[in-house]
């Protein structure tokens, strides 16, 4: 490649073209005004852009979406032409490849048997909300490439004292999916309120159980009844601003102590109104002892009780998401197709890229409670890619041992820690090393 041509010239579009290909595919676009200086202008931003988070050359039919997009963002063309003479049009493009998890406090409320907040090594620690400022800082430098954001990877996130204010912060930004993962417990009216008017696209409810007992037995400090009315008032507030998000999902980490509930879990979620179930294995951690509890010892019963809540889900139209059955036969199997990678991570993935072992370096970014950036949520035993509190976030995109990660999935050499992904990540349940403990 020429690198002396401009990006107009190596994707073989004009500005005539350009206002022709856009004016078809939105028919409401108006490119009158846009000169020459000011479409190549908007060519640089589109390519260094494209450089910077996908690492290739922009389509026509991309180009012509991001024009369009950042058009469309505008009142007047005094601030069209401010943000191209600014180059911030980057900014307003919709160019969004990044799922984006973050946990915004180091906290939570419940002691879970199977999580390490359990353990006092974790739940003794010092209390450290995100600061408002180190909030912006990120929301600046990431949430305009965001797609999908969620407000927690391993926290609880309605702990924080100004969620409120992050959640202000974010929507300036138009994040198309603005998610959290909670236990429920501190999800009131308030709350609720603000989530349904943040037009949340979805909100994960973690229970594990269908009865009080089985329920407070395992979420140590949670208390059942209370949790099923703050569900219960989530819904009604949808339904008083008649609004169809967020999809609310019920989650149930499925171990030998709980799966004889799992059927009446979906019956549960069918009497809540909730729109969907998701079903896990549990991640044995070495400092808990839980591998006891590991399903990897019952697959015939696992087998059969997923058999009967797949039927169940079925006839109640609730939306199911679960591993898959395991084989009785002992087979060791390879990570998991590409397709079901993507689907179950929500991510953008174009194209040519089916060989990849693992896709989730190339669009997924988590920041964790002290600021690390880590590729993925089972990144256990790995060293953080970089922190946001001391580098910029291209800094650590762009950086050599991000590209080397990427590079070593592309090829389809996996390090250790990628190749015994738990069965919550890409790891297949016939993978022994789906349930080794971390």
């Amino acid at each position: 490649m020429n690198s002396d041509k401009t990006l107009s010239q190596r994707v073989k579009i004009s500005l005539g073209a350009l206002k022709h290909h856009a004016f078809n595919l939105y028919k409401n676009v108006n490119l009158k005004f846009l000169n020459q200086n000011m479409y190549n202008s908007l060519l640089d931003q589109i390519q260094k852009t494209h450089k910077n988070l996908i690492f290739r050359e922009p389509t026509k039919k991309e180009i012509s979406l991001y024009i369009y997009n950042f058009i469309n963002q505008h009142k007047s063309f005094q601030e069209v032409l401010n943000n191209i003479q600014t180059h911030k049009a980057y900014k307003y493009m919709g160019i969004r490849p990044l799922s984006l998890e973050m946990d915004v406090t180091n906290q939570c409320n419940l002691r879970c048997t199977m999580c390490p907040f359990s353990h006092n090594l974790i739940s003794k620690r010092k209390r450290e909300d995100i600061s408002i400022y180190e909030f912006q800082k990120i929301a600046e430098q990431i949430f305009p490439f965001v797609n999908r954001l969620n407000l927690s990877i391993s926290t609880e996130p309605l702990l924080h004292k100004q969620f409120d204010e992050l959640v202000s912060i974010t929507r300036l930004y138009k994040v198309p999916k603005i998610c959290i993962n909670t236990n429920g417990m501190l999800m009131n009216e308030k709350i609720s309120n603000l989530i349904v008017d943040a037009s949340f696209f979805s909100v994960g409810i973690s229970i594990d159980s269908a009865t009080s007992e089985t329920y407070e037995r395992i979420r140590k400090g949670g208390k059942f009844d209370r949790l099923l009315s703050n569900i219960q008032i989530l819904g009604h507030v949808k339904k008083q601003k008649n609004s169809y998000l967020p999809f609310v999902t019920l989650n149930f980490v499925m171990m030998r102590s709980n799966i004889s509930e799992l059927p009446s879990f979906i019956r549960l979620a069918h009497n809540l109104n909730v729109n969907g179930v998701g079903a896990s294995h549990m991640v044995p951690f070495d400092m808990l002892d839980m591998e006891k509890e590991s399903l990897v010892h019952d697959k015939t019963l696992c087998n059969r009780i997923l058999d009967e809540s797949r039927k169940i889900a079925a006839e109640l139209n609730i939306e199911f998401r679960a591993p898959e059955n395991f084989q009785l036969n002992e087979t060791i199997a390879t990570n998991q197709p590409f397709e079901k990678i993507t689907e179950r991570f929500d991510l953008n993935v174009g194209t040519g890229k089916n060989n990849c072992y693992c896709p989730l370096p190339l669009y997924f970014v988590g920041i964790d409670s002290d600021g690390n950036v880590i590729p993925c949520g089972y990144w256990y035993s790995e060293k953080p890619l970089g922190n946001i509190k001391t580098q910029t976030f291209f800094e650590i995109w762009q950086s050599d041992i991000y590209q080397a990660l990427r590079s070593e999935l592309m090829n389809g050499h996996p390090r250790e820690t990628c190749r015994n992904c738990p069965s919550t990540g890409i790891g297949k349940v016939d993978n022994e090393y789906s349930f080794k403990a971390r």
